[in-house]
């Protein structure tokens, strides 16, 4: 985004590209799944407030926070692989258990 023009104390125009536009509304770009031409409407307003919440909640963050929230990451993930492991192994035993079809023809 580039100023290019002030309109008043409080007020500017811009120049804003389509790539920056999308990202806004949370596609990828022009060509991304979702694009809507109207975005690039004259007189649109784009609503930038949920944006601005995006940033000022990751600004809000320490590295301490970081770090525990990584280390609760890490917990969840340690955890879930244990349950998938415990699942497989269920599943193997269920499978193994079940008496052979041997009316099927191979």
């Amino acid at each position: 985004m580039k100023v290019i023009a002030q309109i008043t104390q409080d007020l500017v125009m811009c120049e804003v590209s389509a790539a920056e536009i999308a990202r806004l509304h949370g596609v990828a770009g022009r060509y991304g799944e979702g694009w809507d031409q109207k975005w690039m409407s004259v007189g649109l307003e784009h609503d930038m407030v949920s944006a601005f919440k995006a940033v000022d909640a990751l600004r809000s963050f320490d590295k301490s926070q970081l770090g525990h929230l990584k280390d609760r990451i890490d917990g969840m993930t340690k955890a879930y692989d244990g349950i998938l492991q415990a699942y497989e192994k269920l599943t193997l035993l269920d499978k193994l258990s079940e008496p052979e079809d041997l009316t099927k023809k191979s």
